[in-house]
């Protein structure tokens, strides 16, 4: 128990028979289904996924004339069955030329775009307090609730999910893993008091914690930031709010004020307790084809210097990156230990020591690139030697002209 705001210390707060307070979603008239206090699902008319239920199917372009888009230029274009764009595609024409952008939630070229992840679109993890609470803390109406969603798309590729996270939290203190504001990658909790938030993926394995920072500070703090992961068409994704104690801070600031989120339900009232929407931000179909090398192999420990085995390893690709047309994006990784900073520049000095060897053995320098990922998208648990083993490599992503 938190000796700050254990519940016996707290006058007020109801007892074994108090109703919890509804937890509430409003998302248009498409969206809306509450899993304890976790809303968590698509329902009602229009939506098309929901916990486990993600069917990825792919809509018919919507098509008008011989070339598949409505005749007409300017505004015109998009006046007539979408202007050839897909149902679930933004037809534009404020260029004078036609463009179609797949909505968030879909992947695709916006002619033809794939249902991958709309009914994450507006989830929420939400612990309200329980009625008859006063001070600055309360109990939960539920004290653990989570809930789980498949995802739609190809089970054979990989989508680049970009998520938007707002909402009113305490913060958790975590280890093991890396840290990036309040967003954490992989690791556990700290100690066995205050809020866990975290989001778990099935494929490939990662776990993000969305409330990390300093255990003790006895306020909730408001979140608002973007982040983008690399799944699995079909991967399974857990989300997660455990209230350990069975204790809430209220939602007051420094201040003692209620925080509310603008933009976010129930604003512009505040959310009496806390919570956390994800809104997609856009999903982006994984290019090329990914060739993991081992960091291990390529490089001694903490050194960007290519080992002799190394490039032996990297001329079994030579044919490949040297055809006609191809391009390559050459990625650095690296486990959680160290400060990211330095996780970051080791990740980024790797993948530019590849790309210098490759260009050196004759694949043109301008159709190559490097990137540091650091320890931002393990696909491995950084708990055991052998997952952060499997999370420092190099990965070649090879495009096809």
């Amino acid at each position: 128990m938190r000796g700050h705001h254990a519940v016996n210390d707290r006058p007020g707060l109801g007892g074994a028979g108090t109703r919890p307070r509804a937890a509430w979603l409003r998302r248009g008239a498409a969206h809306c289904l509450r899993l304890g206090c976790l809303l968590l699902a698509a329902c009602g008319a229009g939506a098309s996924g929901g916990p486990d239920s993600a069917t990825g199917s792919t809509p018919a372009a919507a098509t008008a004339g011989a070339s598949g888009m409505p005749a007409g230029t300017g505004r015109e274009a998009c006046e007539v069955a979408n202007g050839g764009c897909d149902p679930h595609a933004a037809c534009s024409a404020a260029s004078g030329e036609r463009t179609c952008e797949c909505l968030p939630g879909y992947a695709g070229n916006g002619e033809r775009c794939v249902d991958v992840a709309l009914g994450l679109d507006k989830f929420r993890w939400e612990m309200p307090c329980a009625a008859g609470w006063t001070g600055d803390a309360c109990r939960p109406a539920a004290k653990k609730p989570s809930a789980s969603f498949t995802l739609g798309g190809d089970p054979a590729r990989t989508y680049e999910l970009t998520l938007h996270f707002r909402g009113v939290v305490e913060q958790q203190s975590y280890t093991g893993g890396t840290a990036d504001d309040y967003w954490y990658v992989g690791g556990r909790s700290a100690q066995g008091s205050y809020n866990i938030y975290s989001l778990q993926v099935s494929d490939p394995p990662q776990t993000h914690f969305l409330n990390a920072g300093k255990a003790g500070i006895r306020r909730v703090f408001p979140i608002d930031y973007v982040r983008t992961l690399r799944v699995k068409g079909g991967a399974r994704v857990t989300l997660l709010a455990d209230a350990q104690d069975g204790t809430l801070i209220a939602n007051l600031d420094d201040q003692k004020k209620p925080i509310v989120v603008p933009g976010v339900p129930p604003a512009p009232a505040a959310f009496d307790g806390q919570f956390i929407q994800v809104d997609v931000v856009g999903v982006a179909a994984g290019e090329g084809t990914r060739v993991a090398l081992s960091g291990d192999v390529l490089f001694e420990t903490d050194s960007a210097e290519l080992r002799p085995e190394a490039r032996r390893e990297l001329d079994a690709h030579l044919a490949k990156l040297t055809a006609e047309g191809v391009r390559a994006t050459v990625e650095g990784h690296t486990d959680s230990q160290g400060p990211a900073d330095h996780n970051a520049s080791l990740s980024l000095r790797r993948a530019e020591s590849v790309v210098a060897y490759l260009a050196s053995k004759g694949v043109p320098r301008a159709r190559l690139s490097a990137r540091g990922r650091g320890a931002s998208l393990p696909v491995a648990s950084n708990d055991s030697p052998e997952g952060r083993a499997r999370n420092r490599r190099v990965e070649l992503v090879i495009q096809a002209p």
